[in-house]
Parts: structure tokens; sequence; C-alpha cells
């Protein structure tokens, strides 16, 4: 493990005295508190100069190495921004939920340092779809659109489908990671499934949707509805 940490760092240090083509730069992800978040992944997008792109241009992708340190070379003059992630973790992707970018402009071959990518910890939001008729999977391959959307809209306006954790034949487990103390709309919704919520009340016209906010160091409600029918 040591000799591959020396040589990743050792990568560095030759990105950092070659030239190569282009602009580098170099950053850390961290947290808040500016604790590394190694084996995070690090995508940088160059921003969208035309008006009519509806997304940034992808670039390139990167996992943090030991220290939360990163590194891109070859990069064109222009604007760009990034994103984080760490699959797997409660750590928040700060292009989804920071109203705010950490962007840069590079000008042509310039080495560019310091950059500082800081992503906040969130909490797993536990949801449980009771299905005791089977009817998720008796009806879910056989017609078009029979399905459970559940998910939330982040920051940044994208809807991020829940996590699924499991089938274990009475119904499904699945999860959303929000921040802590920020009101989140949680929405479960279907056009075919009838639901009721964890009262016994049915769900109307099919969406239940509702605000979710989980105070720092508290452990989350579970949201729980019941399959309770299916319509063509």
């Amino acid at each position: 493990m040591k000799a591959i940490l020396l040589l990743l760092a050792l990568d560095v240090m030759v990105l950092a005295q070659t030239p190569s083509p282009g602009a580098m730069v170099f950053g850390k992800v961290q947290s808040a508190a500016g604790a590394p978040i190694a084996g995070a992944w690090v995508t940088i997008y160059r921003d969208v100069t035309d008006s009519r792109a509806a997304v940034p241009h992808f670039t390139a992708a990167t996992p943090a190495w030991k220290g939360g340190v990163f590194a891109f070379d070859g990069l064109d003059a222009g604007s760009y921004h990034f994103c984080a992630t760490l699959p797997g973790s409660t750590w928040l992707n700060p292009c989804d939920w920071d109203s705010k970018r950490v962007s840069v402009d590079v000008k042509p071959n310039q080495m560019v340092r310091g950059v500082v990518v800081v992503m906040k910890p969130g909490v797993a939001v536990p949801i449980r779809v009771d299905d005791p008729n089977q009817l998720l999977s008796k009806y879910g391959t056989s017609t078009p659109g029979a399905h459970v959307l559940i998910g939330v809209s982040t920051v940044s306006g994208l809807f991020q489908p829940a996590t699924l954790l499991g089938d274990d034949g009475k119904g499904r487990n699945h999860q959303v990671v929000i921040p802590f103390d920020s009101p989140t709309t949680v929405a479960i919704r279907s056009d075919h499934f009838l639901m009721t919520d964890s009262t016994g009340k049915a769900v109307a016209n099919g969406s239940a949707n509702g605000p979710v906010s989980v105070p720092t160091g508290n452990t989350p409600s579970q949201i729980k509805v019941t399959i309770s029918g299916f319509r063509p």
C-alpha cells in the first residue's frame, strides 16, 4: 500500500514538473472542517459558453488520492467547475446540493493550484415500500410504466432517484441521501400502483410528496407506503 501511495505522490510531482500540452489544475477534496476525503471521484466540467447548450461539457474525472488531492492536465483555456462524489457514502455532491460552484478560469498552459472542493455530510433517509400482494413484481415487468418513482429534487434542480437497497419478497427498501437541517421534498409517485401511507390513508393521485428535515446528529424516521392495488 505504501508503495502505491508513493507512486501516486510521484505522479503528482511529475505532473507539476513536466511540461504538458494545455493547462494543469491541482486541488483537494475535503470536509467543511478540512478533513481530506480520499477516494472521492472528482469531475471537472468546462462551462458552457453557448447559450443554446443545456448542460456543461464533461471534461474528465479522477479519484482523489491520499490526502484528498487530485490533478487534471491537458486542459484548454476556459472556465471550469468541479463536482465530487463518493459512492456508497453519505457525502453530498456540491454540484447537486450547494448553490455556489467551485470554479476556476484557466489561461493557456497555466498551472492552477489550491482548488478546494468541499463536500458536506448528508443523512440517509430510509424508505419502505410494503408490497404484501407482490404487485410490484407481478406487474412491473409486464406493464409499461408500472413502477414506483422515488427520489428527491436537489438544490441544483436535478431529480435524484432513491437507491434500491433490497427486496425481501414482502416489499422493497430504498434510501435517499439529503442534507441535514434542510427541508427536502421526498417524492413517491406511481401512475399505476395504488398506495396508502403509514397511517393507512390512501395516497391521493398516486403521489406522496412531503418535506423531510433531519436535525444534525439525529436519526431520520422511516418513510413508509404500502402498495394496495393496481390500475391498468
